[in-house]
């Protein structure tokens, strides 16, 4: 027996220890809405000076502290500048440490599905996690199942 959750917090108000506590009954398997682009980024200024209550939500959603360093380093320069600055790659840095996360507490974790919006902006990841590896293979083959049918669409529109 066992059941599927899917997980769609408004903002970034999903705490890593619900997550943990679904994958730590072994009978769950969650999809969850990793809301990168709709709510994470907001919280992240490029200065690195992060407010305390927006600091405190992304320090309970990731369930550690990682999700600073992956985000900011300290600029290399000649002139010792002083402050923070974002990463070039820190979105996907964040989508790896939660999809590792979720990987360690449940055991598979599915390739992430960014869904976009109708003008093609992209709003957040759909990511599949669960104890059984059969699980990730339908996980996979649903989640991918637009990529495969716009390939599709395209290829007929051509003929």
């Amino acid at each position: 027996h066992g059941g599927v959750a899917f997980l769609d917090p408004f903002g970034a108000k999903l705490e890593w220890s619900s997550v943990q506590q679904l994958a730590d009954t072994g009978l769950f398997e969650v999809v969850v809405n990793f809301g990168l682009n709709m709510a994470i980024q907001r919280m992240l200024p490029n200065s690195g000076v992060i407010p305390e209550a927006w600091r405190k939500t992304l320090d309970a959603y990731f369930g550690t502290t990682a999700w600073f360093e992956e985000v900011y380093c300290e600029p290399g320069g000649l002139f010792g500048s002083t402050g923070l600055e974002k990463r070039a790659d820190y979105s996907e840095r964040l989508l790896e440490l939660y999809r590792q996360r979720l990987k360690r507490a449940f055991g598979h974790v599915s390739a992430p599905r960014l869904i976009r919006s109708t003008r093609g902006v992209p709003l957040y990841y759909l990511l599949w996690a669960g104890p059984h590896p059969k699980g990730l293979e339908g996980a996979n083959y649903i989640l991918t199942m637009g990529e495969r049918l716009a390939k599709q669409a395209t290829r007929q529109a051509v003929r």
